[in-house]
């Protein structure tokens, strides 16, 4: 944030005498923080993320123009995620309408080329068998998972797949040749046939709890060999066999309760591990609406909270915990880091308003001794 995106956001108006030079810009900064405090926008205890936005509306210009020519803002439109990593180009209609899902037994037929026009593969053509693998179980790479996953069967398709989705940024070595690292690869595959799971509304309930347990089981297996982005992916599917449980019975409805619990909570971990707290918090949340009381879930929310500097919420959740287990060690000790923690922050906190009071204190004093000077050289004048 610099002081052009203040400006911006604010609806500020900008100084008269701004040009692109370093000393304008300094002018403009100074102008902004006068104009904001003293038409009563921002009172000096209020919110810390807008202060630190003063700080560095002084201290650091703009790197890019986040405004064109005709002072209009510059709109970035973030690209989606995966974007263009992995094309499908269909060369020959499927039939029907189903698609494979997760764990879906498939056979095909394909040929994987570089761009030179290189063979480095080719399955299911000179035996007279479809080559089979299941639909996201790692049996091929990650890209041509995710196209045959969209192909219908009879299908034919020209699949290009970039390397973060393919070989990545190492050698390896295929059947017929060596992809290079870093390379896009081509593959034509026509989906010969698909053998597709029961999806949930297929099942009886008690199918539904199979499956939410085998899918938890995997999961398991997953996240111990390090694998958390999968290993989230079948935690969230095994929840999904279980989550509308209006037509259980007493007994199914417990057993979809402890899945649920176990699963969300299995789920948190892979996350916390992704780095992704909020999400993270998110699902120890869902964990206590079920069992209010799981100390695990609100010791694992915690240091998701302290992740996201939401101190007030941790200390909230381990204390809450502590309650219902005074001795347990782990608690305790996140406890001890928590207070560092608060107390560290404390004193950043007070350092950093110390040098914003400080600044503006001087610009304040500045900004007198010009006024002085104007008056004195206009008695001068007079004389």
């Amino acid at each position: 944030m610099c002081f052009a995106d203040l400006r911006l956001e604010m609806n500020l108006p900008q100084h008269p005498a701004t040009t692109t030079s370093p000393k304008a810009r300094k002018s403009d900064s100074r102008f902004l923080l006068w104009y904001i405090r003293h038409e009563n926008r921002l009172a000096p205890k209020k919110s810390p993320l807008v202060l630190r936005m003063i700080v560095l509306v002084i201290e650091k210009p703009c790197q890019e123009p986040n405004i064109n020519s005709l002072g209009t803002p510059l709109v970035h439109y973030p690209k989606p995620k995966n974007y263009s990593r992995v094309l499908k180009k269909t060369l020959k209609e499927g039939e029907g309408y189903e698609r494979p899902n997760d764990g879906t037994l498939v056979q095909v037929k394909l040929t994987g080329k570089l761009h030179d026009g290189i063979v480095f593969t080719r399955k299911g053509h000179d035996d007279g068998k479809p080559y089979e693998f299941k639909i996201n179980e790692e049996q091929v790479i990650d890209g041509l998972d995710r196209a045959v996953k969209n192909m219908k069967k009879g299908e034919v398709a020209l699949v290009t797949i970039h390397p973060e989705y393919a070989f990545g940024s190492s050698d390896s070595s295929q059947d017929l040749a060596v992809v290079p690292a870093n390379s896009v690869v081509y593959y034509e595959v026509e989906l010969v046939s698909f053998v597709k799971g029961k999806e949930s509304w297929d099942m009886n309930t008690q199918e539904k709890i199979e499956a939410a347990g085998k899918k938890k089981e995997e999961g398991n297996a997953l996240f111990k060999a390090g694998k958390y982005e999968r290993a989230s992916k079948r935690y969230e599917k095994a929840v999904g066999f279980v989550e509308y449980d209006s037509s259980f019975s007493d007994e199914e409805k417990q057993q979809a309760k402890v899945l649920k619990i176990t699963c969300n909570l299995n789920n948190a971990a892979c996350k916390l591990k992704l780095k992704d707290y909020k999400q993270a918090g998110t699902l120890f949340t869902k964990v206590l609406d079920l069992d209010s009381k799981n100390v695990k879930a609100l010791y694992r929310r915690a240091q998701a909270y302290i992740q996201l500097v939401d101190l007030d919420s941790a200390e909230i959740d381990i204390k809450k915990a502590l309650e219902i287990e005074p001795d347990n060690r782990d608690v305790k000790m996140e406890y001890k880091l928590l207070k560092e923690k608060v107390r560290e922050y404390n004193k950043k906190d007070a350092q950093f308003y110390n040098n914003i009071f400080a600044k503006m204190n001087k610009f304040e004093q500045v900004k007198s001794n010009g006024k002085e000077e104007a008056v004195s050289m206009t008695i001068d004048s007079k004389a």
